[in-house]
């Protein structure tokens, strides 16, 4: 599904895409917060081309989908298990150099991640608990990061 970058869309309700054969979508530029379950178990989401700066990803957002990349946003809130279980999904990029995150608990938890690289930056990162747990192929992690968030 492509919405043009044109598009004026803010919000992708709760359970909008939930268990739906949706392969590919494009988030606009306007795009701010995805909901609960909204493409949870989509097992032929493969792609997400992003042009927004700042979402929050709702709880179990993408959960369980088949998601191989996807260019996080600078700003972005990840609600406990936003990308729980998501094993195809190998890395996690920004578009930018992050300004503000939010690791909430497990969400990235049961991930197929291979490598975490966040580059220098002068907002705040936090990681709340289990964020990366049960990521068995999770093998490189690199955080630099000026100051410094909390690590709970």
């Amino acid at each position: 599904m492509n919405f043009t970058i044109k598009s004026q869309l803010k919000s992708i309700g709760n359970n909008a895409f939930e268990k739906t054969a949706i392969e590919a979508i494009l988030f606009p530029s306007t795009l701010e917060s995805i909901g609960e379950y909204a493409f949870f178990m989509c097992s032929k989401l493969r792609t997400v081309q992003n042009f927004s700066k700042q979402i929050n990803f709702g709880m179990k957002s993408f959960s369980r989908s088949s998601i191989e990349k996807i260019t996080f946003p600078p700003k972005a809130v990840f609600s406990d298990s936003s990308f729980e279980g998501c094993m195809n999904l190998k890395s996690i990029k920004f578009s930018e150099k992050p300004i503000n995150i939010i690791f909430e608990s497990y969400s990235f938890g049961f991930c197929g991640l291979e490598s975490i690289h966040i580059e220098d930056n002068d907002g705040n990162i936090t990681f709340h608990e289990n964020v990366f747990a049960n990521c068995p192929n999770l093998k490189s992690v690199f955080l630099h990061q000026k100051n410094a968030g909390e690590l709970t």
